[in-house]
């Protein structure tokens, strides 16, 4: 884990979550707004746990993400306000509309924009495996990347997350041989990441 390390890591939401019910967009805005509120205090309380420096909503539409090219300019001031040595972000395959959408507003960030760092890009998977280059062993940081999932009660009332995520970084130590569970990315610079599609 980076912050175990010393490394400052700040982390950007580009919704709150506020259709992440059964109801989804059927839901009233009421409710939205209460699902909004709850998720946003579970992140809170998940990026506590694993020390995180700093939270930001951008405040997109859920589920509405590639609908909403205002978030390309939020995303430049993100990375224009720091130094950041590598961004993390869902690769551009994976299969959610709205992580594949967030990839797509990262690289619109970036192009066009060479004094933007950072230069490092770590692109990971959530619901569908992508094409690794790179393997992490998260063994010793699990109890900490649990805890903090235990935060995110609403989500767990709905899926369970918890064998979902052991289940691939088991699959994905196969790959790290010391190790019984890791993680896996796709790690690349700038240039291939604004090639990649």
């Amino acid at each position: 884990m980076l912050t175990e390390g010393g490394v400052a890591v700040d982390v950007a939401f580009l919704t709150r979550g506020e259709l992440g019910v059964e109801a989804g967009s059927a839901i009233p805005a009421d409710v939205r707004q209460q699902v909004a509120q709850t998720r946003s205090e579970e992140a809170q309380a998940a990026c506590a746990v694993l020390g995180v420096r700093r939270l930001f909503f951008l405040d997109g539409q859920d589920t509405r993400l590639a609908d909403q090219p205002q978030l390309v300019a939020a995303i430049q001031g993100l990375l224009a306000q720091e130094p950041y040595e590598r961004v993390f972000c869902p690769w551009p395959e994976d299969a959610h509309d709205d992580h594949k959408a967030t990839f797509q507003l990262l690289r619109l960030a970036l192009m066009g924009y060479p004094h933007l760092l950072p230069q490092h890009f770590w692109l990971y998977e959530v619901w569908k495996p992508l094409p690794a280059n790179t393997f992490v062993p998260i063994d010793h940081t699990l109890p900490a990347k649990r805890q903090a999932m235990e935060q995110y009660r609403s989500q767990l009332a709905q899926l369970n997350y918890h064998d979902g995520f052991l289940g691939l970084a088991a699959y994905r130590s196969l790959f790290c041989p010391a190790s019984r569970y890791a993680e896996a990315f796709w790690v690349c610079n700038r240039d291939e990441l604004l090639h990649l599609r």
